[in-house]
């Protein structure tokens, strides 16, 4: 199995965890519909889900579940990575070369039915997951697309901009590019060599991220 598909799997083995563990539980306060249809799938929609109290309304929302899938923690008591990575552009799938980019699923028009995004930091028995039953805790943060996207224009990094700003961080020598003129961390631009994708990736701080999240919630595995 080559590393995307594995990907795609370790990603396929949370969010049915989260699930079960959390939406199908008694902590769970929304209403739950998981997408079957690769199509709305392959469009950014993994799920919808329903809660007048956090949204302020009475309609179902669509969520993309994205997974720090690469920084699977082991041990409990270990913090989770302090950030998260937002895709720009990535290889195009099946490509030899590096150059033929496609967008990434910030900003990609592909993406048109994602609304909010369900972040997730993972602990499990082991980093190479295989199974649910390896699960321990998962951390959430649910955000909406849209804030994310407000945030990053602030950096100058829009619907407008994003390809080319990508395409400097990968010709630039170290494959990192630092935004603000005050915090020498995040928010940056990394160009990710090691994936299958070769992706370049806005890199945001959890920090951050919760200031712009809706609603926060972790899940432990009942033993």
């Amino acid at each position: 199995m080559s590393q995307f598909k594995n990907d795609l799997n370790v990603e396929r083995i949370i969010s049915l965890w989260t699930e079960e563990n959390y939406f199908k539980s008694e902590l769970n306060l929304y209403s739950y519909k998981r997408c079957e249809s690769a199509v709305e799938q392959n469009k950014g929609k993994d799920a919808a889900i329903k809660n007048n109290l956090v949204f302020k309304d009475d309609f179902f929302h669509n969520i993309d579940e994205k997974a720090a899938s690469s920084y699977i923690r082991t041990d409990l008591t270990a913090g989770n990575l302090s950030t998260f990575a937002f895709e720009l552009d990535c290889k195009r799938h099946g490509s030899p070369n590096p150059k033929d980019r496609v967008p990434g699923w910030l900003f990609g028009d592909k993406y048109s039915l994602t609304e909010y995004y369900l972040l997730s930091w993972v602990w499990a028995e082991n980093n190479h997951l295989s199974s649910a039953s390896q699960l321990k805790k998962i951390k959430c943060l649910l955000v909406s697309k849209k804030a994310i996207q407000d945030y990053v224009a602030t950096f100058g990094i829009d619907k407008t901009t994003f390809m080319e700003e990508a395409k400097k961080t990968r010709n630039n020598k170290q494959g990192k590019i630092f935004l603000s003129k005050y915090d020498k961390k995040t928010p940056n631009l990394q160009y990710s060599k090691k994936l299958e994708e070769l992706p370049v990736n806005i890199i945001i701080s959890e920090y951050m991220l919760k200031k712009l999240a809706i609603d926060c919630f972790e899940v432990t595995q009942k033993n």
